[in-house]
């Protein structure tokens, strides 16, 4: 991870968003998506007492900033377990599919398979995905001129506070990023949302004969 002065450091992570990007699969209306941030669920009494490793599909509904609004679907269903997740979904965060002409998010549906082992309260695994449905497919555009990584804030320095948050990029024909906005910015102190901002909008890409190309960039802001 790049280090800046006084032990602090920022990373930044390209995801690009090729034509195809924020439709759905016509054949899976909840297509397997990687979480960004996924809070295991503890086993119900269910999958305890089974004499087998128990599987659950969970459907859930995605809304703009790719925070789940809602259960859709849960197979096996299972009262209990529905009301725990009900609460521990609070606290997953996909990424939203984007509008590959607007670069808008979109509300959208994922899949997600948690599968608990006889006898054990944790999940044994959590994700299966099928890469081929994955949303933000694509290669990331070729990035020609990048600034500095961005200095901490000050005040959020001083303060102990640390942030990861996703700024949405729109970029023209020429490779120019004309607009960035940072998904769930209200959830963030203005100095991380103004600092991850101007730093996405400073960047340069190569130019395409698209009109627009929306690209996907995580900034971290951590206290060593």
């Amino acid at each position: 991870m790049p280090s800046l002065p006084g032990g602090i450091a920022a990373v930044l992570l390209a995801l690009g968003c090729s034509a195809a990007c924020g439709q759905q699969p016509v054949t899976d209306p909840a297509p397997f998506r990687r979480p960004l941030v996924f809070v295991p669920p503890d086993a119900p009494a269910a999958a305890l007492a089974a004499q087998s490793p128990l599987k659950y599909t969970i459907d859930v509904a995605i809304d703009t900033d790719g925070l789940v609004a809602g259960i859709t679907r849960l197979e096996p269903d299972h009262a209990e377990f529905r009301e725990h997740l009900a609460k521990v979904t609070k606290h997953w965060l996909f990424y939203p599919s984007l509008d590959p002409d607007s670069c808008e998010t979109l509300a959208g549906t994922a899949r997600v398979n948690v599968e608990f082992a006889r006898g054990e309260t944790g999940v044994r695994s959590w994700l299966q995905y099928d890469p081929m449905q994955e949303v933000m497919a694509g290669e990331a555009p070729k990035i020609l001129q990048q600034p500095d990584l961005p200095l901490y804030p000050l005040r959020e320095q001083r303060e102990g506070k640390q942030a990861t948050l996703y700024t949405v990029s729109a970029i023209d024909a020429q490779g120019k990023v004309t607009m960035a906005w940072t998904l769930l910015g209200k959830a963030y102190s203005r100095g991380f949302v103004n600092t991850a901002s101007a730093h996405a909008l400073a960047m340069r890409y190569e130019p395409s004969t698209r009109a627009r190309r929306c690209v996907m960039t995580q900034y971290r802001f951590t206290l060593d």
